[in-house]
């Protein structure tokens, strides 16, 4: 199972100038997988699960948190 142990500032590693008004983040996932000291391909999956989970939408460009409480739980668990 996919451990989300070094994902504890998630939420910092998205934070980016271009923030939209609806929650929505423009997000480059080489920066964000830099920032988390990860590889990419961890990242991706990473979104995948949260994505599946209901706790962020991705589009590939931008991403959006839809259930804070589930992203604090993935990230605690």
């Amino acid at each position: 199972e996919f451990s989300f142990e070094q994902f504890d500032n998630f939420e910092a590693a998205l934070a980016c100038p271009k923030n939209g008004e609806n929650g929505e983040l423009a997000v480059n996932m080489s920066r964000i997988a830099s920032t988390l000291d990860i590889g990419r391909t961890t990242l991706y999956r990473a979104v995948d699960v949260l994505k599946t989970d209901g706790a962020i939408a991705y589009d590939g460009k931008k991403m959006q948190i839809l259930n804070r409480k589930i992203l604090e739980q993935r990230v605690k668990s």
